[in-house]
């Protein structure tokens, strides 16, 4: 339960920075999407949630062989996204792309 509690908490506080940037740069008309992402991410949650209680009713063997699928793409994505925040330790730099993102994407739409 603290798990999910800290993790809950840690997804408000970065939900809550995208929208203090939006803010920030004079695009609050783009909440919209940010309101969107989370509670969609909410109900594909709930939607995966019943799915994987589907699928784990199979059996021991099977709940095995997917519980290592599922633990091998967590430590990739890990990997990939440790090694991509290194590569933007500088804080200057960081907040330089940050903005250039924040700006492109606003720009497209």
């Amino acid at each position: 339960m603290a798990i999910l509690l800290r993790e809950g908490l840690e997804a408000f506080l970065v939900i809550m920075a995208i929208l203090a940037v939006l803010n920030k740069t004079n695009l609050p008309h783009r909440k919209k999407f940010v309101h969107a992402g989370w509670i969609s991410s909410i109900l594909v949650g709930f939607v995966l949630w019943f799915a994987s209680g589907k699928m784990l009713s199979v059996g021991f063997a099977k709940i095995e062989l997917l519980e290592g699928l599922i633990s091998i793409t967590a430590v990739v994505m890990l990997l990939y996204i440790g090694f991509w925040l290194h590569g933007k330790a500088n804080a200057e730099a960081w907040k330089n792309y940050v903005s250039e993102l924040v700006k492109s994407a606003a720009g497209n739409g």
